[in-house]
């Protein structure tokens, strides 16, 4: 559900009456930064957000749902503005997560059955269950040959000797003349699918989760090109075989050679049995926000996920600074700003925090929040994403060291945030996580891939990491204080500036 403008014409109105009005470049209140304030409210979130009873604050056992109560319940003493005004949790966005175990998936055949892993792997999406496809030979994938080929709902075979793009070179064409999958079989090097096989059993074997109503994601990255892709199958030697009644081998060196009848005729018929345990978590995102002074849909959005890791049997993951810490301090910017805005303060853009659940499983918070937000995304100024943010000063480095992470004016955030900067003991670092793709894996990562100015704020990885002694007093709550004052200076600044990204 969006937020419609009648609350915005409600806040206006009475802005007009009881509120002063400030316009750009005037003085406006800032608060006071209590620190002493401040630490206490940080050390209490993260013993909550830490503790036993919440046991790790896991989406997929629903114990996100008591972190969730948590801040919600802040958010309303604050007076945030609300999501939605129909729930009994006013801040809730609520969304469904599908689960999805892999029990068997088999290929078959008139006369044999091949399993997935062993015999065949689908880099795109599933074929269609129990519906027979009859296979045509394409050769070497020539486009000249496909074109002179009946391809309509059928399987397209080919050979080639690299499996890992081939099918993306036939895939549009196929898919042009009505093929309905690609099957794709490397006779010069019989290895390679059983390598791929290895590399991709994880994917294969795991159990997978997407929110609801969104399309599975492909296991192959190649296919973010694609909008509505065909199935690709990687075939065995002994599958490929069986379908070519020969070995592939041989075919393969005739038509490397050119032979006169180097193509085989081909008569199989081939349909897929798939056998999963689907389920359905519900979870949410809590999303609050701070209207701008006039009613636009510009938006500064500061965001952070209170979930973490499922356990493992008797064993809980605390995750004190993935992400307790993140969240705490986002709560506590969330609370010097409400406090500005109860002392006349007026933002020129709109002012969300989004408490993300599920980016653990798949960034499924902030994937939902994307595709359903409060202001609509292209009319983002900036996304700042909170995620490990609890060991500042505690770095291997002697100074004090927040990490950037993005792809879009990187470079500009990085010199605006120094510039709001009051704390000369911290230096902003926006070059050492380039080209390290673990930090691209947060919640900003949605935002950032459709080209927004989106940012990863960390103060780094460490040892700790995903392990059960990622633990409370391992944080730093006088850096994460520092934090706070940084944060809530740089949102001041991108929600105030007329023009944010010009640098003082």
């Amino acid at each position: 559900m969006r937020f419609t403008p009648y609350r915005y014409i409600y806040i206006l109105i009475l802005s007009i009456f009881l509120v002063p009005r400030y316009s750009s470049g005037q003085e406006v209140f800032k608060s006071e930064i209590d620190s002493d304030a401040i630490t206490n409210a940080l050390r209490q979130h993260i013993e909550y957000l830490c503790s036993p009873r919440l046991y790790g604050r896991s989406t997929v056992t629903g114990h996100d749902h008591m972190a969730s109560q948590y801040i919600d319940s802040i958010y309303g003493s604050l007076g945030l503005s609300v999501y939605s005004s129909y729930s009994h949790y006013p801040y809730y966005q609520h969304y469904n997560i599908v689960q999805t175990v892999p029990l068997q998936r088999t290929l078959v055949t008139p006369h044999r059955i091949f399993e997935y892993g062993r015999d065949f792997l689908n880099l795109g999406p599933d074929p269609a269950k129990n519906i027979e496809y009859e296979v045509v030979f394409g050769g070497l994938g020539e486009y000249d040959e496909i074109d002179s080929l009946d391809l309509k709902g059928k399987a397209l075979l080919i050979l080639s000797n690299n499996l890992r793009v081939a099918g993306m070179k036939v895939e549009e064409h196929a898919k042009s003349k009505g093929c309905a999958m690609v099957m794709v079989a490397n006779p010069s090097s019989s290895k390679q699918f059983f390598y791929i096989s290895q590399q991709l059993s994880d994917n294969h074997n795991s159990i997978q989760y997407r929110v609801a109503d969104e399309k599975p994601k492909p296991l192959s990255r190649f296919f973010a090109r694609f909008g509505d892709p065909i199935p690709q199958l990687l075939i065995s030697d002994d599958l490929a075989e069986y379908l070519l009644r020969e070995k592939p081998l041989n075919i393969w060196k005739r038509l490397q050679s050119k032979e006169p009848k180097g193509r085989p005729a081909v008569n199989s018929i081939v349909k897929f049995d798939y056998h999963f345990l689907n389920d359905t978590i519900p979870t949410q995102n809590v999303i609050g926000f701070i209207p701008a002074a006039r009613i636009n849909q510009q938006s500064v959005i500061l965001g952070a996920h209170f979930d973490h890791l499922t356990p493992e049997g008797q064993r809980w993951f605390p995750g004190a600074d993935d992400n307790a810490s993140g969240t705490a301090v986002m709560i506590e910017v969330a609370r010097l700003l409400a406090n500005d805005y109860q002392n006349g303060y007026m933002p020129n853009r709109n002012i969300v925090f989004a408490g993300f659940s599920a980016e653990e499983i798949g960034l499924l918070g902030s994937q939902h929040y994307y595709n359903n937000p409060l202001f609509p995304v292209e009319n983002t100024t900036v996304m700042l994403n909170l995620d490990m943010v609890g060991r500042l000063g505690k770095q291997s480095e002697a100074k004090k060291s927040v990490y950037l992470g993005g792809s879009n004016r990187l470079k500009e955030f990085s010199e605006s945030m120094q510039t709001v900067n009051s704390d000369s003991t911290i230096v902003i670092d926006s070059e050492s996580l380039a080209g390290i793709s673990l930090f691209t894996l947060s919640d900003h990562y949605h935002f950032d891939n459709r080209g927004l100015p989106a940012y990863l704020i960390t103060t780094g990885m460490h040892n700790d990491y995903h392990k059960s002694s990622d633990t409370p007093e391992k944080l730093s709550i006088e850096g994460m204080q520092d934090m706070v004052k940084l944060i809530y200076q740089t949102v001041r600044h991108f929600a105030d500036s007329e023009n944010p990204w010009e640098i003082l």
